[in-house]
């Protein structure tokens, strides 16, 4: 109702004391993460998950060093369920990334070897594999399963510290908030595209019908056969619905489960990524 009213989600929580973090999962908005303050002065926060909307929670901290370590982001996978990310700013050598797969019963550390520094937010990329950025006190670093160490992402970008960093897929960039120096955008790490890339891409493709109306989409890219390599449906929020590896030019999506409405259909080929708009009108 447009924030007219309010339910409290907190009241059955372990303690009653600041929630500094909170994020939903895309795939299941019922399952909630918070990370909360401890109410006793130097004692350890908590990291909460409820799987009803806030009418239970469970603490999942489990092996994670919240005392001397400071949640200071978390994000949760729009495309694998239980799949979960947080970062810690402190100066805890090799505490600063982790992960789980399992909803936050067990945690991994994927830190590798980070500089010692605070390691202040996170995205995820929402690709085949898992790509990731973060921002720390030092700028960019990023990381895929192709990757088996962070790799700093800042050509061209200042010593700065990063604060926030949002992912347009659907525009092939990323931008970063900073400390002093002002907002900046580059590419996304999965590829670089040349201008010529595009229009040739953009001329090629065919998505249709369009308005779609049975729910099979088709897709196809002739003059790009071999070079395709994916295709994801997201709706009109940003976020991944779909996505389908691709081996040939010719693609059908089955877009049946859909509700009717608008949806950006993005096409990976190895030389760009085209995005286009589909109306399903069932």
């Amino acid at each position: 109702d447009g924030g007219d009213s309010w339910q409290e989600l907190s009241k059955r929580m372990p303690t009653y004391s600041n929630v500094d973090r909170i994020a939903i999962s895309p795939t299941d908005t019922q399952v909630i993460y918070v990370v909360q303050e401890s109410p006793n002065r130097g004692g350890q926060p908590v990291l909460l998950r409820s799987t009803n909307g806030g009418q239970k929670w469970i603490q999942i901290n489990k092996g994670l060093n919240l005392t001397k370590n400071y949640v200071s982001d978390l994000k949760v996978s729009a495309r694998v369920p239980g799949e979960i990310y947080i970062t810690m700013s402190g100066f805890d050598s090799g505490q600063k990334v982790f992960f789980s797969s399992d909803s936050g019963n067990n945690w991994t550390n994927v830190s590798g070897t980070l500089p010692n520094i605070p390691v202040n937010c996170i995205a995820l990329e929402g690709s085949a594999l898992h790509g990731m950025y973060i921002g720390t006190d030092l700028g960019v670093f990023y990381k895929n399963d192709d990757n088996t160490d962070w790799q700093p992402f800042q050509n061209n970008l200042p010593n700065v510290i990063v604060n926030q960093i949002e992912i347009l897929p659907l525009i092939n960039k990323i931008r970063i908030a900073t400390f002093g120096r002002g907002v900046w955008q580059t590419p996304m790490a999965e590829q670089a595209v040349g201008i010529e890339k595009v229009i040739a891409l953009q001329k090629d493709a065919a998505i249709y019908p369009n308005p779609l109306r049975d729910g099979n989409l088709n897709v196809v890219l002739p003059e790009f056969n071999g070079l395709f390599k994916q295709i994801q449906v997201y709706d009109i929020a940003g976020r991944m619905l779909q996505e389908q590896k691709a081996a040939t030019g010719r693609q059908q999506i089955d877009m049946s489960a859909l509700s009717s409405g608008t949806y950006i259909i993005r096409i990976i080929t190895s030389e760009g990524v085209l995005s286009r708009k589909v109306q399903l009108a069932k």
